[in-house]
């Protein structure tokens, strides 16, 4: 009967290591974080990278005009220590989603 304890608890070790020896592989789609000062203003991107796995992604995926979040697995957050004008549009000082629309140029 003592042999089946050890055996058990010998078992339950065993088990109980194999959860340390996982394997961390990247993500299919990589995040990254770009902090920069500008000037008197301070911002920072949180961006997924999508990976475009033999697709076309504009005009085809997402079609030309239409508005679409930036990101991968989540959207592209834009953040400012202060507020600032982004091509005559004021951005308030805010930890915002960043979408934008993509139109089709020069036959492309």
């Amino acid at each position: 009967m003592k042999i089946y304890s050890y055996l058990i608890a010998v078992l339950f070790l065993l088990n109980s290591l194999s959860g340390y020896s996982q394997i961390k592989t990247p993500a299919p789609s990589p995040t990254a974080t770009l902090s920069q000062e500008v000037g008197l203003v301070d911002f920072e991107v949180n961006y997924s990278r999508p990976g475009m796995k033999d697709r076309v992604i504009f005009g085809d995926l997402v079609p030309y005009g239409e508005v679409w979040r930036t990101g991968a697995n989540r959207s592209t957050k834009i953040k400012f220590n202060d507020s600032v004008n982004i091509g005559g549009t004021d951005v308030r000082r805010v930890n915002t989603p960043f979408i934008q629309s993509q139109e089709r140029r020069n036959g492309r």
